[in-house]
């Protein structure tokens, strides 16, 4: 017969009194424990929903009204002589965010306009050669690269994803860097 891994109460003394058996079963110091690791689960994870990067910010704060980002941008942005202005105006966008709803910081301002300013450059790159079989950047950014190091690499097995793009698909090396670029930036939360 094997041991129980706590000390067992009458089963009459559960029912009477419910808490019964998890005081005499545990001891302060594993409660306490066990309170320090929620805590700081919860602080964990509040910490990375507030600093979750731009593309989660964008769907989170601007995808009910603007949808995707890199569709928003490429749709209704454009670049003229080094400056992103909204195609319909010709506003630059930087003086657009700093009356928008929502409340966004200079920092913001300057991650949001650079974000889209890249979108815009890339053309929709990742979306006609990579997203058929890899699905969106940022999901592909998320569930398989990580940095490293300040490189960019394949979780699975470490291989630097600059090298890899140079075997894989159909990129030229200026499209290589584009899609590079953008994949480590979603993987640093830019």
């Amino acid at each position: 017969m094997t041991q129980a891994p706590f000390p067992r109460q009458p089963e009459d003394a559960i029912v009477k009194n419910p808490g019964s058996f998890l005081r005499a079963s545990v001891t302060p110091s594993i409660v306490g424990l066990l309170f320090a690791v929620l805590i700081s689960f919860l602080t964990v994870s509040t910490a990375m929903a507030q600093d979750s990067g731009y593309h989660a910010r964008f769907e989170a704060e601007c995808g009910r009204c603007h949808g995707h980002s890199g569709g928003f941008s490429r749709d209704r942005l454009e670049i003229v002589d080094g400056q992103l202005v909204g195609r319909e105006r010709g506003r630059l966008v930087e003086r657009f965010l700093q009356r928008h709803p929502g409340g966004l910081t200079p920092a913001d301002i300057t991650l949001f306009r650079d974000v889209m300013y890249r979108q815009v450059e890339a053309g929709g790159l990742f979306r006609e050669q990579c997203a058929i079989c890899h699905g969106r950047a940022v999901e592909l950014a998320a569930a398989n690269l990580g940095i490293t190091d300040g490189v960019l690499l394949i979780r699975y097995d470490r291989t630097p994803v600059r090298d890899f793009l140079t075997i894989h698909g159909p990129l030229n090396e200026r499209e290589i860097e584009i899609v590079y670029r953008a994949l480590y930036e979603i993987t640093d939360g830019r």
